[in-house]
């Protein structure tokens, strides 16, 4: 009976800890996906657009920070479709570098 109680013991502690750790990889998960470079454009292909929610999920910033960043020039809309503002992935990609230190 001591055994299986020693056993019982161990393997929910064993749990404790790989949900700790879950949780941890959980909270990493976004942080991690955002560090995942996208492929880079062809030369001398057609030009690639991206979309307002696309573009603060890229950069990790909020609907009001872009239109702040779009205020104070530093990222433009390249074109206007049916109300939804688009910018280039080349732009997208300098706002997330410069708007996170990397470049």
């Amino acid at each position: 009976m001591e055994k299986e109680l020693y056993r019982i013991r161990l393997a929910v502690e064993n749990v404790g800890q790989l949900m700790e750790k879950l949780v941890a990889l959980q909270v990493d998960d976004r942080r991690c996906c955002r560090a995942v470079a996208l492929p880079a454009q062809p030369t001398g292909s057609e030009p690639v657009y991206r979309d307002a929610d696309y573009t603060c999920d890229r950069v990790g910033i909020s609907d009001s920070t872009l239109l702040r960043c779009q205020q104070r020039g530093e990222i433009r809309v390249a074109k206007r479709t049916k109300g939804k503002k688009y910018f280039l992935d080349s732009e997208v990609e300098h706002l997330r570098n410069s708007y996170r230190g990397s470049g």
